[in-house]
């Protein structure tokens, strides 16, 4: 229910290795030659990827909801994510309750319906600036 479609397996990860690729070059990489500023830019550009990434979560954690039988998972979806994601039993029903809140869903029908909790963004949501970085 994303915006970029449906898509085939092979596309799918090829998205992911190129989001592993990314991070992987990401992490390699030594920003001591930067200044504070671009510090903090890039400490903003950090959390904004950090907040897009529970999207996609959303949509497979919802999808396993739906299709998966718990023999396939092995129990408890909450406990397959935990095993999976090398998380706590804890974070993982966290992040199915925020997948089952925040992500799309289906009807019965099969037609997309709004998250539960979906709703319009803030009035100054886009007008917002990114914080002065001179001190």
């Amino acid at each position: 229910m994303g915006s970029g479609g449906v898509v085939d397996r092979q596309t799918v990860t090829a998205i992911f290795d190129a989001l592993d690729a990314a991070a992987d070059r990401l992490v390699g990489l030594d920003f001591d030659a930067l200044t504070t500023p671009e510090w903090l830019v890039l400490l903003g550009r950090c959390e904004k990827v950090r907040r897009r990434l529970p999207v996609a979560e959303h949509q497979l954690i919802n999808n396993l909801a739906r299709q998966a039988s718990a023999e396939e998972l092995g129990g408890k979806l909450s406990h397959a994510i935990a095993d999976w994601a090398l998380t706590s039993r804890t974070e993982a029903s966290r992040r199915s309750n925020a997948a089952a809140d925040l992500g799309p869903r289906r009807a019965l029908t099969g037609e997309p319906i709004a998250p539960v909790l979906a709703g319009p963004p803030p009035p100054n949501a886009t007008a917002r600036s990114a914080p002065s970085t001179s001190r």
